[in-house]
């Protein structure tokens, strides 16, 4: 007799035991991963509306409108026929929305906060004169808001002034090395920030 015969259910039993085993061992946990679990989930009871009414043996067509009532929008211009009453239809539309619409102020890209070309040589003289009498009460950011003019012409008299006068000299040596004691101060993060928006403002001047 064949030795398979009797090894088959030898190694059965050896291996439900041996599960058995595992099984008292560690936790048994449920997922509903399984495949009856599974098709009891999807067996969704379909929409009264795609059930056939008649018990047809082929295909047909299945109506099931949506909520809403068809508007013309839906429809994209470029399949509709050029002597289609449609398309004058929603060219009215478009320009009924385009009457009612709030049109937004135009935002011009550079707004001036000063005028221009409206100091006099007078106005500069007056400039150059409070500039040296104290430089230290008119300051540029003073003299611009005085004179309603741009830092950068304030900035351009202003070193002029400078090489001129030794106390105004003086002065901005004076305003360097404060500023170079709070640049001291800083720690890593801000000398880094600072160095960055040095090279952002270099890229934006090579850019304009």
């Amino acid at each position: 007799m064949d030795v398979r015969v009797f090894r088959k259910p030898v190694c059965s039993v050896l291996s439900a035991r041996t599960q058995c085993l595992f099984s008292l061992t560690t936790p048994t946990r449920r997922h509903q991963s399984s495949s009856r679990r599974s098709k009891k989930m999807l067996n969704i009871k379909p929409e009264s509306s795609f059930r056939s009414t008649i018990d047809a043996k082929q295909d047909h067509i299945i109506f099931n409108p949506p909520s809403a009532a068809p508007s013309v929008l839906h429809t994209p211009l470029k399949f509709l026929p050029k002597n289609d009453k449609r398309r004058a239809l929603l060219k009215a539309t478009e320009k009924q929305k385009q009457a009612n619409a709030v049109v937004p102020p135009v935002i011009e890209k550079f707004l001036a906060k000063w005028e221009r070309n409206h100091l006099s040589e007078k106005d500069v003289e007056e400039m150059k004169k409070l500039r040296i009498d104290d430089p230290v009460k008119w300051r540029l950011d003073k003299l611009s808001e005085k004179f309603n003019c741009s830092m950068a012409f304030v900035k351009i008299i202003s070193a002029e002034l400078t090489y001129q006068h030794p106390h105004l000299r003086e002065h901005a040596i004076q305003e360097r090395e404060k500023a170079e004691a709070v640049k001291a101060r800083w720690g890593k993060k801000r000398a880094m920030a600072r160095e960055d928006r040095v090279k952002r403002l270099d890229l934006a001047l090579k850019d304009a």
